[in-house]
């Protein structure tokens, strides 16, 4: 069985081994949003995801390189347009996933379109869904689980950009988005022509699969 520190990631373009990390930050706040209790895919998705269950039958896009953040805030608000579209009373939720750090499952917290819509005010409230944890993402994803949105914004002790002393703690990030294969090409299309660039495309489970840090 390969192990955790066999395994590398493909983060801003470059491979870098995944790291060993304790688990005593799990409660660390992000602004606006309720992380306490909240760490990984719920159980439902776990199951789903082992399963490769719905949404995880489908294909994962994702940005191959970390993007300034005014970019990918822009991005994002082309994502946010097309599912809110689609969906406009979806009920939504949100957690903080540690599916790539460890693999750690809990429950997740009921949201909103219009608290998710406030972090793409500014690039300043942007940084508001960094976990300032390693390869922890914050996702987003509807009840049916039709569909998977993670965002990861690392800090400066996560990023190969920026020395430790950097002031700019957080300057980038990346996203990913599960779906059935059409939904993900409308999303793909529409944050190509925000702006963003290099995003790839993978079968969800194989996506998934690669990136487990448990």
């Amino acid at each position: 069985m390969v192990t955790q520190t066999e395994v590398t990631l493909e983060y801003y373009g470059e491979e870098f081994p995944l790291v060993e990390r304790q688990m005593l930050m799990r409660d660390r706040a992000v602004p606006g949003l309720d992380v306490k209790n909240r760490t990984t895919m719920d159980q439902d998705f776990d199951q789903r995801w082992r399963a490769a269950a719905t949404p995880f039958d489908g294909v994962t896009i994702y940005s191959a390189g970390c993007a300034p953040l005014a970019e990918l805030r822009y991005t994002l608000n082309a994502v946010f347009n097309i599912l809110r579209e689609q969906s406009p009373n979806a009920e939504l939720f949100n957690l903080s996933d540690w599916h790539e750090h460890d693999g750690y499952v809990n429950e997740a917290t009921p949201s909103s379109w219009n608290e998710l819509q406030s972090y793409l005010i500014s690039t300043d409230a942007l940084k508001g869904l960094s976990t300032g944890e390693t390869y922890v993402r914050i996702a987003i994803f509807s009840k049916h689980r039709d569909f998977l949105l993670r965002v990861y914004i690392p800090d400066a002790y996560d990023n190969p950009h920026f020395g430790y002393d950097d002031p700019n703690l957080v300057d980038c990030g990346i996203f990913d988005f599960t779906s059935t294969e059409p939904l993900a090409l409308r999303i793909r299309d529409a944050a190509m022509d925000a702006g963003a660039s290099d995003i790839r495309m993978m079968p969800a489970k194989e996506f998934f699969d690669k990136g487990y840090g448990g």
